[in-house]
């Protein structure tokens, strides 16, 4: 078992044995959506696979009660996401890829923070005049690896996934305002994102999916420097920021600087 509380600023323990956390009677879960083999395999480099079962697990709008109110007003939410150490083929587990529409303002899609473990965030940005023309030419992709505590900042008109490329659970909080699922059509010829994230002669490695032509090189972000940028505090969880200063979050997803 392992107690999350003093990572997170809630109440919450995970159970390693049976892959699933325990929930204090004083939190607030809206649904938990857990995410199988078959539904992200349009984003796999081998599509072959049967195992794992399952891929990870999202824990929807997860609040303490005393604490849902002051969210709602601002109208930001909350996920845990939790992603065991499996590979599906030899790549890493990943979540679903995420988007954000392009914004005539640059500004923030979520925060994400690694609450335990790692978490590697890949993202990338489409050209946005050719956004809905073509949804496969990309301009600038880039790679952030969080340890506990680090926080990851994704700019709105990028799409992205949350790997998991160690031998333990990663646990992630997500912070958000509106929350979209890449619609995988829009990617269907690509099989995914321009680069995967796989496991070759133990280590890890970041390969371009051979689908895309034209694929920028991978910038490689420090999670320091984006914290930095944003003013955000390792040593505090996420969950507690946001609800020391809810304005200073409706703000970062207001006006958000791109990817450096």
């Amino acid at each position: 078992m392992i107690d999350l509380t003093s990572y997170l600023g809630i109440p919450i323990e995970y159970d390693n044995r049976k892959d699933k956390l325990i929930l204090d009677e004083n939190i607030n879960v809206c649904n938990i959506e857990i995410t199988n083999t078959e539904e992200v395999r349009p984003t796999l480099l081998n599509k072959t696979i049967k195992y794992p079962d399952y891929v990870y697990t999202e824990y929807r709008k997860l609040y303490k009660k005393t604490d849902q109110d002051k969210l709602a007003k601002y109208g930001l939410k909350h996920n845990l996401i939790v992603i065991p150490p499996n590979l599906l083929g030899i790549e890493f587990a990943k979540t679903h890829c995420y988007t954000h529409p392009h914004e005539d303002k640059p500004k923030a899609s979520c925060v994400l923070e690694c609450v335990y473990g790692v978490m590697t965030v890949v993202m990338q940005s489409r050209k946005p005049k050719e956004f809905n023309k073509d949804p496969y030419e990309i301009f600038e992709v880039g790679l952030v690896k969080a340890k506990r505590g680090e926080k990851v900042v994704v700019p709105c008109g990028y799409d992205f996934t949350i790997v998991n490329t160690r031998s333990q659970v990663s646990v992630i909080s997500k912070i958000y305002m509106h929350d979209f699922r890449l619609d995988y059509r829009t990617i269907q010829r690509e099989q995914g994102l321009a680069y995967y994230v796989i496991r070759k002669n133990a280590r890890q490695e970041n390969v371009i999916n051979p689908k895309y032509k034209d694929v920028p090189k991978l910038k490689k972000i420090k999670a320091h420097d984006v914290m930095k940028a944003y003013k955000l505090d390792a040593r505090t969880s996420l969950y507690s920021q946001v609800l020391k200063n809810p304005e200073k979050f409706v703000k970062l997803m207001e006006i958000c600087l791109p990817i450096k």
